[in-house]
């Protein structure tokens, strides 16, 4: 029984395509984290900032520093 041909490329060529493509994804990924990280130190998007109970004001009060006269 005779062995079937090889098939596919050979290691010496796939390897370096492969190492190549691995490369560029991480550093496509590394690229995207920082860009994300970046301006307000989430991936996923802005933090929710605590409101100051003093921006809590119901409706039709007197702003600060408007007289009330």
């Amino acid at each position: 029984m005779s062995t079937p041909p090889a098939r596919g490329l050979p290691p010496r060529i796939y390897v370096p395509i492969l190492a190549v493509f691995a490369i560029a994804f991480l550093a496509l990924m590394a690229y995207l984290l920082r860009i994300g990280l970046g301006n307000t130190g989430t991936v996923l998007g802005p933090t929710i900032q605590p409101t100051p109970a003093a921006q809590l004001r119901g409706v039709g009060s007197v702003p600060p520093g408007a007289s009330t006269r």
